[in-house]
């Protein structure tokens, strides 16, 4: 600044009033005057400054009278504050320029006098003092300090670092300060310009230095964004919650972050400091299951702008619910068994962070991760463990299920006796036994049953005989117990105990027949072709007796017919057959008589076979000349004999019109003349017969098997052309497949198949053989044996390697090509991995890996070939996990991080970059990296994890590089995840130039010590002076702690505040011994023990002691058996007989131990059987019980030996101990 002008202060006149004389040591001069104007008048309202320029010492003049300009202005100088001849400079500050001729009074109370005057002139200056800092306050105070009196004093600012000088305004008032508004936020230089009244200075010029700098205005909000945990993702109680975050400020790079979290909408809890290094592990406390914990990071600027982000998690403490179908659904078998193969599907459900793995086992083998249905398709008896894990690591409880199979069917065999057939021809000539072997290898015979000459079913228990005669016809089969059926088996048994009989003649013994009449005999059952026959007449034949053997061509099945006969009417025959034999090898023989006689007959001859003419002549032969012939008709099957009329002529023919259809039989009948013959009786066969009358056309129909839809057939379906008459009958029938083809007849209903596809016509009648015709029909068919085509459509977006990164739309369409547009879709089905399902619209799959067949069926069946495809699905990226990295804030050049990642499909490659140091690596299954920097600094870790679909996560993490950082770390032993016990030492380990360690604790709600009680920062902190634990503190107990922990260095430089949160257990386990017997003698016992702790079980000691009674108390001697780790299976090995008693002692992770309990866990008796130690249990050992009968250990002779069940009394309890130890 310049000065243009000397300012005229008004210099008074500077009078010591003294009030004591000068002789004396003065204590204090007071000096003052009036200021009046050039008129002689008082000025009122000035400020009036009384330096003494010799001292350089400066007052401040007051007026007497309280108003200024109305009364003299004085003020003290203390006794070394004024010496005589010293100049005093008076300065009146008003805004107007005063003349110096102004007059002074000195006022000494007993006249004026004045001393020492010296008038000075000086000029007007400003310098302005504030604002400076930070701040987001637009409406400022340009505060200033200025000498002289100017006019006003004009306030400049610049924005742009001086280089423009902007007018804020001039202060007329010229009272040290001045109001501004600024408009937009930057830094911010004044300057202070006193304007008049002999000032020199002038307005600044570009690049002058700011008086007041800097002042910066920031009113913008800082940048926080929460990166992880994602908004409604899952995390689970107890376990470390890792919070990242980026937050950053135009103007401030030193943000202030604090940490808060609520519940289910619940008050935010206090905010917690944290450092800006965006990443922080924050242990969660145990929240209940599906609560929904706030996360809220708060960033504040130095200018007091905040803002902050949230996200929300939802608790997920729950296992997944885990479940089993099976198919088939049931046991296809009996009694729980399966008899086919079994296929078995697990699914779960999480209603939280997902499944990530099912696993399952099958009779105790190994764990396999479940990926798709399986098969179990042998016999045996099978146990199915399984549980889900979600990708918390919530782990279900392991569920099962059983079930057995038995695919084999039973196997029986037969056994006769005797064992083969003891006559001819496979026959047996005497009584059979039958039996029957069943025999299963898996679930064992169930029923045997079986069944003779196809009659009813029997159950098999024993060997059964047959004894009748005849061909018998035995079925057999078993059924195991899981319902498995053999197919039935057959034997064939042929008995043939009695020998052949004649049970009829012709003719009759004793009778009397025409002389040409046959030779019939019928027997009881067929005769052997092989045997010699022979027919003897004994007598009646002259001139003497002859012999007759017939040939084995005579002799038809059951029946032997001889009818070339050597003897005359009027003889009298006797017949004696002997030498037939049956197949079986039983032979007979038999003795008739019978006399012979001149005869007259007549026999009808015709009419026979069918026709629709009602108007017949019946034929017929006669001999020996009757006096008429009787024609005789039946159209019942001979059961009424109706006289159609005589014919008196005997000519050989008589004429009738028969009335109704139907089928008849004619007898003629002569009659007179010696005539034997007699009106037919019913049941007398016809001689002419049958002849059909049938006057009605055949029924005709084309009917048709399936597959048939509408008129659409395929060439496997059936085509029949069904016709009935009461009479036979022909089916005519042609087929048009372009062309007709030739007539066909088919003497019966007919079956058959059209193998072209296509347009088929068909035209059918039928005619019986009467010659009744039915009218022509026809028909038309649709051949289609083309499959349709189905058509799969998948929409979604693709990633890499053929996986798609969205959820995947499936659409199928198809279409049919039969014939004439085809007969139409019928079902489109799908299968994705397992079950075949109907498909009804599109379907959208998620997150998988995928095996989709499909196919579609016509409306006659028509299917075609099942069509696959493959679909990968991943909508989601990795998830990164660090397992080592840099602190915040490190003293090392060499930096490693090590990380891992999960994804639903693994194959992951990842890239990093370390910002300003290294570029982006190429993508590669590296899970490590390692940094030899140069330099110190701030540096950024950026790392990517990319699925083989392409899904892409990133993880960034801040740390700083300085070699004279001071790094504090915290070790808790013994630690267990983020468990320590009350007694954990708790050790801080400071590296660098250490002057001391600081830390405080914070739980239930309070830190301790209380802010502003302790010492370091802000008063918070205690001193640390070597190893502690929790348990030194009286307001200590279990429950969520974090501490903060720093240090500084002998430089006074402080390192950032720590923080590490940890859980603390402070109850020790709970285990319990639960033998499940009260005595054994076996010598060897295995138990288990239950366990329960906060944190987990890390050991069970087990302590037994032994004793002749079961008393134990506190005061006997228990020995250490051994320490156990889980699964905590005890075996013991018993010594002397008598009561062990068993503890244990649970420690859990955290060294926290079990009290020594006052009572046993469990007492078990170990006996011996043997009393008497002879090596054996026997009558010896039973007398030593009974001489001790009903002794209790209170008797003098009580032995504990003999008390078997350890009840302490020998009674029968005992005797069945023994008893079923026998050994003779």
């Amino acid at each position: 600044m310049k000065f243009k002008a000397l300012l005229l202060i008004i210099i008074i006149s500077a009078i010591v009033l003294s009030y004591l004389p000068k002789s004396e040591q003065q204590l204090f001069h007071a000096v003052g005057g009036f200021v009046r104007d050039s008129d002689g008048n008082g000025i009122n309202n000035v400020v009036v400054y009384i330096k003494n320029l010799d001292k350089n010492i400066t007052k401040t003049a007051i007026t007497q009278t309280g108003e200024q300009g109305k009364g003299a202005y004085t003020t003290l100088f203390l006794e070394n504050e004024f010496d005589w001849g010293d100049t005093l400079y008076v300065e009146a500050k008003k805004g107007a320029l005063y003349g110096n001729n102004s007059t002074v009074f000195i006022d000494t109370g007993v006249g004026y006098q004045i001393v020492n005057v010296t008038v000075y002139y000086t000029s007007s200056y400003a310098l302005a003092t504030s604002p400076t800092g930070i701040s987001n306050e637009r409406n400022v105070t340009i505060s200033y300090n200025f000498t002289g009196l100017p006019d006003y004093v004009s306030i400049y600012y610049s924005n742009d670092g001086n280089v423009t000088w902007n007018l804020a305004g001039n202060d007329t008032s010229v009272d040290g300060s001045f109001n501004f508004s600024l408009v937009q936020d930057g830094i911010y230089g004044f300057i202070a310009v006193a304007v008049g009244n002999g000032s020199l200075e002038e307005k600044p010029l570009p690049g002058d230095d700011a008086e007041a700098y800097p002042y910066i205005l920031d009113t913008n909000l800082p940048y926080v964004n929460i990166t992880s945990p994602q908004n409604n993702s899952y995390a689970k109680s107890k376990s470390k919650l890792q919070i990242t975050w980026i937050a950053y400020d135009a103007m401030d790079e030193n943000l202030s972050i604090s940490f808060q979290y609520n519940m289910n909408g619940g008050a935010w809890g206090s905010p917690w400091p944290l450092p800006n290094d965006g990443s922080f592990n924050w242990t969660l406390l145990n929240f209940p299951d599906r609560s929904v914990v706030g996360i809220r990071l708060i960033a504040m600027d130095d200018a007091g702008n905040i803002n902050s982000d949230e996200v929300y998690i939802i608790i997920d403490n729950q296992p997944p619910f885990s479940n089993y179908s099976i198919s088939p659904q049931f046991p296809d078998g009996n009694n729980g068994w399966y008899v086919s193969n079994v296929s078995i599907w697990l699914y779960s459900y999480d209603n939280g962070s997902g499944v990530k793995t099912i696993f399952y086992r099958i009779n105790n083998l190994t764990w396999t991760n479940y990926s798709h249905s399986f098969s179990i398709k042998e016999n045996g008896s099978y146990f199915i463990e399984y549980y889900a894990v979600d990708f918390l690591g919530n782990t279900e409880d392991i569920k099962n299920f059983s079930f057995k199979i038995d695919l084999e069917k039973p196997i029986t065999s037969l056994s006769l006796n005797p064992s083969s057939p003891d006559g001819k021809n496979e026959w047996y000539v005497s009584n059979v036994s039958i039996e029957l072997f069943p025999h299963d290898n898996i679930s064992n015979i169930y029923i045997t049953k079986y069944s003779i000459d196809n009659g009813t079913w029997l159950n098999y228990i024993s060997p059964f005989n047959i004894s009748t005669d005849g061909i018998h016809y035995i079925k057999y089969f078993s059924i195991d117990n899981a319902g498995n059926e053999e197919d039935a088996k057959n034997a064939t048994i042929k008995i043939d105990r009695i020998p052949p009989y004649v049970i009829y003649t012709n003719p009759l013994n004793n009778s009397t027949v025409p002389v040409s009449n046959p030779i019939i005999i019928i027997f009881n059952e067929s005769i052997n072709t092989s045997s010699t026959l022979s027919l003897i007449q004994l007598s009646g034949y002259n001139p003497g007796n002859w012999s007759y053997t017939w040939s084995t061509t005579y002799i038809q099945n059951d029946t032997l017919i001889f009818s070339h006969n050597p003897w005359n009417a009027g003889d009298s025959i006797k017949i004696y057959i002997e030498g037939y034999e049956d197949f079986a090898g039983n032979t007979g023989n038999y003795t008739w008589n019978f006399n012979t006689q001149e005869e007259c007959n007549a026999l009808a001859t015709s009419p026979t076979g069918i026709s629709n003419e009602r108007n017949v002549t019946i034929s017929y032969n006669f001999t020996g000349l009757p006096d008429y012939v009787s024609i005789y008709y039946s159209n019942d099957g001979n059961v009424t004999w109706n006289l159609a009329g005589n014919d008196t002529s005997v000519d050989g023919s008589f004429n009738f019109s028969l009335v109704q259809d139907g089928i008849y039989g004619f007898i003629a009948v002569a009659v007179g003349n010696g005539s034997l013959e007699e009106k037919p009786l019913p049941g007398d066969d016809a001689e002419a017969y049958p002849y059909i009358l049938d006057t009605f056309p055949p029924y005709v129909i084309v009917e048709v098997g399936p597959p048939i839809y509408n008129d659409y057939i395929t060439s496997l379906t059936p085509i029949y052309i069904n016709a009935s008459d009461l009479n036979p009958f022909n089916i005519y029938y042609r087929i048009w497949n372009g062309s007709w083809s030739a007539c066909k007849i088919h003497p019966t209903n007919i079956s058959f198949n059209i193998y072209e596809e296509c347009i088929h016509y068909i035209e059918y009648y039928a005619k019986d053989f009467a010659n009744n015709s039915s009218p022509l029909y026809n028909v038309t068919f649709y051949v289609d044996n083309s499959p349709p085509e189905t058509t799969l459509t998948l929409s979604g977006t693709t990633g890499n390697n053929g996986w798609y990164v969205s959820n995947v739309s499936i659409t199928l369409n198809a279409t049919d090509y039969g014939c004439n547009g085809g007969c139409g879709i019928a079902f489109i089905y799908y299968k994705i991995n397992n079950t075949w399902i109907e498909y009804n619209g599109s379907l959208l799959i998620g997150e998988g890996r995928y095996n989709i067949s499909y196919y579609s069926i016509d409306n006659l069946g028509n299917g075609e070939q099942i069509k696959n495809t493959s679909i990968k699905v991943d909508t989601t990226p990795p998830q990164i996990y660090m397992i080592e990295y840099p602190p915040s804030i490190t003293n090392n050049l060499t930096i490693f991080f090590e990380w891992t990642a999960s994804d639903s499909f693994n194959n992951i490659s990842y890239s990093y970059s370390l910002v300003n140091y290294s570029t982006w690596s190429n993508w590669s299954k590296s899970t490590s990296v390692y940094f030899n920097l140069t330099s110190e600094g701030n540096y950024t870790f950026m790392l990517k994890a990319k699925d083989e679909a392409g899904n892409v996560a990133i993880l960034l993490y801040n740390f700083s590089v300085d070699m004279e950082a001071i790094i504090t770390t915290i070790k808790f032993i013994p630690k267990y995840n983020e468990w320590i016990g009350i007694n954990s030492l708790i050790n801080l380990t400071c590296y660098g130039n250490v002057n001391a360690t600081y830390y405080r604790i914070w739980y239930n709600g309070s830190w301790h010590p209380e802010p502003g009680t302790g010492i370091g920062k802000g008063d918070n902190f205690s001193l640390y002076t070597g190893n502690f634990t929790l348990g030194d503190f009286p307001w200590a107990g279990e429950g969520q702690y974090y501490i903060e922990f720093y240090s500084d260095d002998k430089n006074a430089n402080e390192e950032g505040v720590n923080n590490e949160s940890i859980l603390v257990d402070a109850t020790s386990p709970s285990t319990f011994i639960s033998i499940q017997k009260s005595f054994t003698k076996e010598i060897n016992i295995s138990f288990n023990v239950s366990s329960y702790d906060n944190v987990g079980v890390d050991y069970i000691k087990i302590y037994y002691s032994y004793s002749e009674s079961r008393n134990f108390t506190n005061s006997v001697n228990w020995s250490h058996l051994n320490d156990f780790y889980s699964p905590y299976n005890i075996t013991f090995s018993f010594g002397e007989v008598g009561y062990y008693a068993f503890i244990s002692i649970g420690v859990d992770y955290v060294n926290n131990t079990e009290n020594f309990p006052s009572q046993p866990d469990d007492i078990i008796k170990f006996y011996n059987p043997d009393l008497n130690r002879d090596g054996r249990v026997n009558v010896l050992d039973l007398i030593k019980i009974i001489i001790n009968w009903m002794h209790t250990s209170s008797n003098e002779n009580w032995d504990h030996k003999i008390d078997l069940n350890g009840d302490e009394i020998i009674n029968a309890e005992d005797l069945i101990i023994l008893i079923l130890s026998w050994t003779g």
